[in-house]
């Protein structure tokens, strides 16, 4: 059996036929198992999440009557009951998560940077849209997938800096172009769109995309550009950065954007 956390939560037999878990809040009980895999969910906090407001009168009876229905599903062997709560039992290769992580894993622990690539667009792959969109009203699950997304955002700047250490600048300006517009306050996608344009003999653009990163900056966040973009822009003004080998950017601080939001695999990339 698989499940698939990152885009709408889906679950397949072994055989990849959807089992179908249309009840909203037996949908919201195993995203909430899922996204808390790697620990027992105490009944009360279960309650808390099913019903936030209004909870019935016996709380620990409606769930354990939502948990009986969710092993009829999925396994009554798949759901443990603990000693003040639940857990969803998985392998690593049945959550699209985890496998997305073993793939990052995996990236960074090679330094064929061909290797890495393939490994990194294996994983990204997993990723079907924005994950348990249907569920960012709760905040459990909302923390969990703000998580994700930043471990997606952080996969994606991985690729990118090892496509261009791969001298595939030209394919990956307007990828970036496109990262950069649904991001437009994330400093390392604008430090690598920077740095593609340069070694693309487009010097004005690459300081144009610095104008253009501060200028977001400053609107929706009253801040200037970090160190490390400001080192990226004196050096596309003295020359020095046609010097390096690796992209300078890969390197610096960086600081996610208020709603980084990951898109399907490919989603961005224009050919």
């Amino acid at each position: 059996m698989r499940f698939q956390v990152l885009g709408s939560l889906n679950v397949l037999d072994d055989h990849g036929v959807p089992v179908l878990v249309t009840a909203p809040r037996l949908r919201l009980l195993l995203a909430t198992l899922l996204v808390c895999a790697h620990r027992e969910v105490p009944v009360a906090e279960l309650a808390e999440v099913l019903w936030p407001v209004d909870q019935p009168a016996c709380p620990r009876d409606a769930v354990q009557t939502y948990v009986r229905r969710l092993r009829a599903l999925v396994g009554r062997s798949r759901i443990e009951t603990g000693l003040v709560g639940y857990r969803i039992r998985l392998r690593p290769a049945e959550l699209d998560a985890a496998g997305f992580r073993a793939a990052v894993e995996q990236a960074r622990s090679t330094d064929d940077l061909a290797c890495r690539t393939a490994v990194l667009e294996g994983g990204l792959r997993l990723w079907r849209g924005a994950p348990l969109e249907e569920f960012a009203e709760v905040p459990l699950v909302r923390d969990a997938v703000a998580g994700l997304t930043d471990e997606w955002l952080a996969a994606v700047e991985l690729s990118i800096a090892a496509r261009l250490e791969l001298g595939r600048h030209h394919d990956l300006v307007p990828e970036l172009r496109a990262l950069t517009r649904a991001h437009p306050a994330h400093e390392g996608l604008w430090g690598h769109l920077m740095v593609a344009l340069h070694r693309t003999g487009r010097q004005s653009e690459a300081l144009a995309a610095y104008d253009d990163l501060a200028g977001n900056l400053a609107t929706e966040l009253g801040i200037d550009p970090g160190p490390g973009l400001r080192d990226v822009r004196q050096s596309l003004l003295t020359g020095r950065l046609a010097d390096q080998v690796r992209c300078p950017c890969c390197s610096s601080g960086i600081s996610l954007s208020p709603g980084v939001r990951p898109v399907a695999a490919g989603a961005v990339r224009v050919h």
